[in-house]
């Protein structure tokens, strides 16, 4: 765990449970086309250019027939003249599209008449984006002239949200007022709050898809959401509790259940909403909850290890106050020992403020999610955790602490906002749905990071098919705003603009208006329409008007010692794998292991962080290639995308990948007969049995693999010269081509 992953500045997350709760949560929220009649010619229309396959639509054609059986939309109840439906998953890309009324038109009149296309005239007119809805609109017409060929929509990539690289897209087709929506199936659902049951089409720019954000007022709340296939409402089979900063928590919605309760004590903030099936709520207020169960300390004490992590001792029953002592180097505080309940689990590091009590000791604001604690004080330095007044107090007058980002010295009240820096800069992206403004400022204040000295300003952030500016004057509108944009306007920085220190400078000029132009990521070329494993690092300087963009993963590689492989064989352990695969020289990484069947996996170049030096399949996370027999060889990139061993039974696989320039892979997997038989021998290197160890003495630094008599490895190190011991179990191993006996 590094400084980075803990701070609020890293908007990475990289846990594999995300898309398995995205999948338990498929059957209650997927969309689903809306039957309202029967088959009956009049009771549907067929979309034209599904998958950008254009079939010419005639009766008279076998095959076009076929095609477009699946791919109709059925009016609502007989005669309301409005069609919808969710058509199947499909790979996503650039969307074409129009309709047809009728399969039996001639031939040459197939893309003319009966057909409903844009009301423009144009070949292809560009859907509008309906607010933060999700949902893309336009205005439509019935064309009856033959010989006059109707135009078509066009959505461009990722404009509908994908679900592991695919859309399912959703249609609405109005002829009573002549309009056409389209939105995501798979995400077609939309937040609305304060819902009074008057839902419109016409009004959809006022909702918030689920994936996007909503701004909420302090005070009370109800929170409904809505499916826009089927117009069907969802609400919360338990209520939330009180949510506070960076911190998430997930209510499993059920239809037609009681809309979400948001209680009077809500501060105001950022909803944030994700994954079918649930609903994640994130507050954007440094409050911290009053008491807790528990409470563990986790640092560079315990090489970030939870497992590893001191738990602090109880101040009282209710669980208030904590105590414990400083350790050796960073630190934070952590309320769940496992990775795995990310959703629910709160970190706590430093906030805003600081000051010295009568005594002298330091007294420190603390928030959730924000960086570690750095404090120079002695180690074994007494500290006092206090959740009724959010602070923490070192029991020293020596107590110092160190960091980049900007203090305050004197603590506010308890659930009282600092005020915002006259100097702020805040990073807009298009995605986001909320740009800051003199009326909500207070309540978009995490979004503002900044730092000094020097005027420069760092944001950590995923690419996202998304763009990016900074606003340097705050208006009482988002066109009021003055922003810092590119100077050749709107434009993508792709890889081939990056050095070899993975640095890339980008020159600004001030311009008016929010969206006046984006700095876009690169993420449409080398990973999937998301990009999520990677993450791109802005530093602004507005004396200069430079953004210095940094990506590691555009940095020149450079030789390294070893591979590890993550996955099922080690747990999908980020922070240790005993799955080592060195450098055997010239670009070649081997070793055998024994691996069970079904495994899925991917390799690493270094361990404790998800999007860095990651070798897989894909560009796109969570997509698994299938390996039916071994051997197999194949190519390999820097992604997120895994292999997955189908094959029938367990066994032992070399592993062998090569590189030529460090950014080409290629993967090579066989069946090996036993590890042992590939146990490697380094010569002049001295193996001794003992009790409970095996002494080995080397004159070099040497690899050394330990396996038992199954041929299952039981430890691997890279020793140095001189005497090493390495503790096992009693039994007998064979140590690089030794059979020795641990007593």
């Amino acid at each position: 765990m590094t400084a980075l992953q803990n701070s609020p500045f890293s908007l990475t997350y990289r846990m594999k449970h995300i898309f398995l709760s995205a999948l338990l949560g498929c059957a209650l929220l997927s969309a689903t086309p809306a039957h309202g009649a029967s088959d009956a010619k009049g009771n549907f229309i067929y979309v034209l250019g599904w998958d950008n396959i254009w079939y010419p639509p005639t009766s008279d054609n076998p095959e076009s027939v076929a095609f477009y059986e699946n791919k109709k939309l059925y009016e609502t109840e007989p005669g309301s003249n409005i069609y919808t439906g969710v058509l199947e998953p499909m790979r996503n890309g650039d969307m074409f599209f129009r309709f047809t009324t009728s399969l039996d038109t001639p031939e040459k009149d197939c893309y003319s008449v009966n057909n409903i296309g844009p009301a423009e005239s144009a070949d292809a007119i560009a859907m509008r984006a309906m607010g933060a809805s999700g949902v893309y609109g336009g205005v439509c017409m019935l064309n009856t002239t033959p010989g006059r060929e109707c135009g078509s929509w066009y959505l461009s990539e990722s404009s509908l949200l994908s679900f592991n690289n695919y859309i399912s897209p959703g249609f609405r087709v109005d002829l009573n007022t002549n309009e056409v929506y389209v939105f995501s199936g798979t995400h077609g659902v939309a937040a609305i709050a304060d819902y009074k049951g008057d839902f419109s089409w016409s009004n959809v720019g006022n909702y918030v898809t689920v994936d996007g954000r909503q701004f909420l007022s302090p005070g009370a709340h109800t929170l409904t959401y809505l499916r826009y296939a089927d117009e069907a409402t969802f609400g919360a089979n338990e209520l939330p509790p009180l949510l506070y900063s960076g911190n998430y928590t997930s209510v499993p919605m059920s239809e037609g259940e009681n809309p979400v309760s948001i209680s009077d004590k809500w501060p105001g903030g950022i909803l944030a909403t994700a994954s079918q099936g649930y609903i994640r709520f994130q507050s954007t207020i440094y409050a911290v909850p009053e008491s807790h169960d528990y409470m563990l300390m986790v640092g560079e004490y315990c090489d970030w290890d939870v497992d590893k992590a001191i738990t602090l001792d109880k101040g009282n029953a209710e669980g208030s106050l904590f105590k414990g002592v400083v350790p050796a180097g960073k630190f934070y505080f952590v309320t769940d020992a496992s990775w795995k309940n990310y959703e629910t689990r709160l970190t706590y590091g430093p906030g805003f403020y600081y000051e010295r009590d009568t005594d002298g000791n330091l007294v420190m604001q603390i928030r959730g999610q924000a960086d570690v604690f750095d404090i120079e004080a002695p180690e074994g330095t007494p500290f006092l955790l206090d959740f009724t007044k959010g602070t923490v107090t070192f029991e020293s007058s020596a107590a110092e602490f160190h960091s980049d980002y900007v203090l305050t010295e004197g603590i506010p009240g308890a659930g009282s906002l600092p005020d915002v820096p006259d100097n702020a800069i805040y990073l807009n992206g298009n995605v986001d749905g909320v740009v800051p403004t003199t009326a909500n400022l207070p309540y978009i204040y995490p979004y503002l990071y900044y730092r000094e000295p020097e005027n420069q300003w760092p944001f950590y952030l995923p690419a996202q098919n998304a763009g990016y500016n900074f606003i340097t004057k705050v208006g009482a509108t988002a066109a009021d705003a003055t922003v810092a944009i590119p100077e050749q306007g709107s434009f993508v920085l792709d890889r081939t603009m990056f050095d070899d220190d993975g640095m890339a400078v980008v020159k600004m000029t001030e311009a008016k208006g929010a969206d006046s132009g984006y700095l876009y990521l690169d993420c449409k070329n080398y990973g999937d329409s998301n990009n999520t494993g990677r993450t791109y690092e802005i530093t602004f300087n507005p004396a200069d008007m430079e953004a210095v963009v940094y990506c590691a993963d555009f940095k020149k590689p450079e030789a390294r010692d070893e591979l590890y492989i993550v996955g099922t064989p080690n747990g999908w352990n980020i922070w240790e794998s005993e799955y080592v695969i060195p450098n055997k020289g010239n670009g070649v990484y081997s070793a055998t292991y024994e691996i069970a069947a079904d495994a899925e996996f991917r390799f690493f170049t270094s361990l404790g962080d998800w999007s860095r030096g990651s070798i897989g399949s894909e560009y796109s996370d969570f997509y698994s290639e299938d390996v039916t027999q071994l051997p197999f060889e194949g190519s390999a990139c820097w992604g997120m995308g895994n292999w997955k061993l189908s094959g029938p039974e367990s066994g032992f696989i070399t592993f062998t990948l090569t590189t030529t320039d460090a950014e080409t892979w290629t993967l090579k997997m066989e069946r090996a007969a036993s590890g042992v038989e590939n146990v490697p021998t380094e010569a002049c290197v001295t193996v001794k049995g003992g009790r409970g160890c095996i002494e080995i003495e080397a004159p070099y630094a040497a690899e050394v693999t330990v396996y038992d008599l199954a041929g299952r490895m039981a430890a691997h190190r890279e020793i140095e010269e001189g005497v090493t011991f390495i503790p096992l179990q009693a039994g007998v191993y064979i140590v690089n081509g030794t059979k020795v006996l641990v007593k």
